[in-house]
């Protein structure tokens, strides 16, 4: 731990001390957004370079007053977003998301057509390759794109592989009404190693996709609304001599909202109503549920500096099998922003948080076929967010996070080393985080961050008498540290560099037992040959850390790819 501590102290220290020398204005720093997704790091992307990813919210063009929505955290995320299962050696983060450095394609005026290709390979027999095509045309534009990502792994029965394809459709039909539709479908296939399941050469493989479509329209000068669809799902199978399990999940997705505006004042309806059947063949269980939620938001500006948002959902849970949930979960809002350096703003929040078992999947891919399909339930959150510009050079984040939950779940193996879901009473989680996103030169760009991470539970510690030590979530790390830095070497040559330290994380929620921190370190170089060909070199997990993201299924060391991109 001191080291790891040491070695990110070193970056920070090395960064600020740059910036002294700094002698010409900043570009371009986007600062990161919150999310916890894992994430694989990549070069940044340019408008003539496009990584084609679905973004993780809907841009409607207008804001609060000229309905032109730009709060992305406020919004429901543009679905589907991107299934891709992590590679082994990918990081956590909470500032690495391919969906923050997608490219914004309106900056080339000039170009209605795009279309890419990269392919990489290299040791353990891994190959990766994507490729995409964008074009726009009178009234709106398309994008497809497809990947796939294969290896035969660095332990017995780790061999790995998934493909697939995402596609948009944006259409404006009329002045007012634009159409969104997204869909998209993937394979995938994975041994399940001999150290994490009770029969050797036992494989995981299956099928996921989802399809969505919005209708966004203006009723009136002042008033707006949209009507959207959302369907999905994934089957999934585990066998080994014989079949083991199968597990077949759908679900669909139905909501709408209505906005208008008087004076300065907004006021939003909105409903939703999701339904998901899970079937397992182990004991031909077919289990189903349903969430929804009817409610309003009305957001009032107090000043020039100041806006505040209030609102409420009646939430309500079924279940087949389990006594049916009904909750009043009122929220509010209140940012502060006194110059356009400075933004405040402290978010309070209750209610229940569904997710679905393909949610689940994208966490976790050792997942158990049969998992318990019950929302979480947060008694009250406060949330305190601050973005502050430094100077032209340097801008610093800072965030704190408490939740006290009625209910919430956490991973844990059973006798197959497959992982469920189990419930837990009285929780309280925590996390803080500081961050910093500079531009140290103008060839050279760094973002960090530390995050801290705390729990309490106090049901199962006064229950179990447990220990101090013990009363945490497993697989919730102790900390988090992700730094990522952008250099340009040569005039076409750019190098990035990627660290990311994990704290220790409890293996089960009883006992002492813990996977330990490491330290991951990665490099991508990009150099470019002519004028739309690029040569790749990455390397993986460059100190061949030993680490395990889930217990019992060891991740790859040092791995070297090199590959070409190019671009049309």
């Amino acid at each position: 731990m001191k080291n790891t501590t040491i070695i990110a102290i070193a970056i920070l220290h090395f960064s600020f001390s740059a910036l002294a020398q700094k002698s010409t204005p900043i570009t371009d720093i986007s600062v990161p957004t919150d999310t916890t997704a894992v994430q694989l790091p990549i070069e940044k992307p340019d408008a003539k370079d496009p990584q084609l990813q679905l973004p993780d919210v809907l841009i409607l063009g207008k804001d609060q007053y000229h309905r032109n929505v730009k709060n992305k955290k406020e919004l429901t995320p543009e679905s589907p977003t991107l299934i891709r299962r992590q590679a082994p050696y990918e990081s956590m983060s909470t500032w690495f998301k391919r969906q923050d450095q997608k490219p914004t394609f309106d900056s080339d005026s000039l170009s209605i057509r795009q279309t890419w290709i990269k392919v990489k390979g290299g040791s353990f027999l891994t190959f990766t390759g994507d490729a995409g095509y964008w074009q726009r045309f009178r009234g709106g534009d398309a994008a497809a794109y497809a990947w796939f990502d294969r290896s035969e792994g660095q332990f017995h029965n780790s061999k790995y592989g998934e493909g697939g394809g995402v596609g948009k459709f944006n259409y404006t039909a009329a002045p007012g009404v634009t159409a969104l539709f997204r869909g998209e479908y993937s394979r995938f296939g994975r041994g399940l190693h001999s150290t994490g399941f009770q029969l050797n050469d036992a494989t995981r493989g299956g099928g996921a996709g989802l399809f969505a479509a919005d209708l966004q329209y203006d009723v009136k000068e002042l008033s707006h609304g949209t009507i959207g669809v959302k369907f999905g799902g994934m089957a999934m199978t585990s066998t080994g001599q014989v079949q083991l399990d199968r597990s077949s999940d759908f679900f669909y997705d139905l909501h709408l909202d209505y906005a208008t505006q008087y004076r300065k004042t907004v006021l939003k309806g909105k409903g939703q109503y999701a339904r998901e059947t899970l079937e397992t063949s182990a004991d031909s269980a077919r289990i189903q549920s349903g969430f929804g939620a009817i409610g309003f938001e009305i957001l009032q500006p107090l000043s020039n500096y100041f806006s505040f948002v209030m609102g409420a959902d009646l939430q309500f849970f079924t279940h087949d099998t389990l006594s049916n949930k009904t909750r009043f979960s009122p929220f509010a809002r209140l940012n502060f922003i006194p110059s356009d350096k400075v933004g405040l703003s402290l978010h309070l929040t209750t209610g229940l948080k569904n997710s679905t078992f393909l949610q689940h999947w994208e966490d976790n891919p050792y997942l158990a076929h049969r998992l318990p399909q019950q929302p979480s339930d947060e008694n009250f959150g406060f949330k305190l967010k601050g973005d502050i510009e430094i100077s032209q050079y340097m801008k610093f984040k800072a965030s704190f996070v408490r939740q006290w939950m009625k209910e919430v779940f956490y991973w844990q193996p059973d006798q197959t080393g497959l992982f469920h879901l189990e419930p837990i009473a009285d929780a309280k989680l925590s996390e803080i985080e500081l961050g910093v996103v500079a531009e140290i030169s103008p060839k050279t760009h760094l973002q960090a961050s530390f995050i801290d991470l705390s729990d309490k539970i106090a049901g199962i510690a006064d229950s179990l008498n447990l220990d101090a030590d013990l009363n945490r979530l497993p697989y919730r790390p102790d900390f988090r540290i992700p730094v990522r830095a952008s250099i340009q070497l040569l005039p076409k040559m750019n190098l990035t560099l990627t660290a990311e330290i994990v704290g220790e994380r409890k293996k089960d929620i009883t006992t002492f037992a813990t996977l330990p921190t490491y330290s991951l370190f990665h490099i991508d170089l990009n150099y470019e040959v002519y004028e739309n060909v690029s040569a790749l070199l990455s390397v993986r997990n460059l100190l061949n850390a030993k680490y395990a993201v889930w217990d019992g299924y060891p991740e790859m060391g040092f791995v070297l790819l090199a590959g070409i991109r190019a671009r049309f």
